[in-house]
């Protein structure tokens, strides 16, 4: 059985009720051990992600933005961004806003960017 057809055959009797729709693949993966038998061990390393199931619908939006800021490359260092019309702007990477921006402090102000290529010191 093709990777197509066994989800179109998941899907037949995958009826979670509303607050359980964002564990798919914990259902997802009992269901290829108990219908297909497929390796065991594989099937409970994906169930052993618990990171899966912290997005909650966006409920834990701040505090996986705040996980991620923790982790965030260059973070209180110089960078420099190149923006999609070619234009560059430097200063410091210093966090990242509600919507996902990059924020970076320059001498004058903070400026938020959604798009831009970024640069390390440049």
């Amino acid at each position: 059985m093709n990777k197509d057809d066994l989800i179109k055959d998941f899907l037949k009797s995958f009826k979670p009720k509303e607050e359980q729709s964002w564990k798919s693949s914990y259902f997802f993966t009992h269901f290829l051990k108990n219908s297909h038998d497929i390796d065991a061990m594989l099937v409970e390393g994906m169930s052993r992600i618990k990171k899966i199931d912290y997005w909650n619908y966006g409920l834990n939006y701040k505090a996986i933005l705040e996980q991620w800021i923790e982790k965030a490359y260059l973070l209180n260092k110089e960078i420099s961004v190149t923006l999609p019309n070619g234009k560059k702007e430097k200063g410091i990477f210093s966090s990242i806003d509600n919507e996902g921006g990059l924020i970076l402090s320059t001498k004058k102000s903070d400026k938020v960017f959604y798009a831009a290529e970024i640069f390390e010191g440049l």
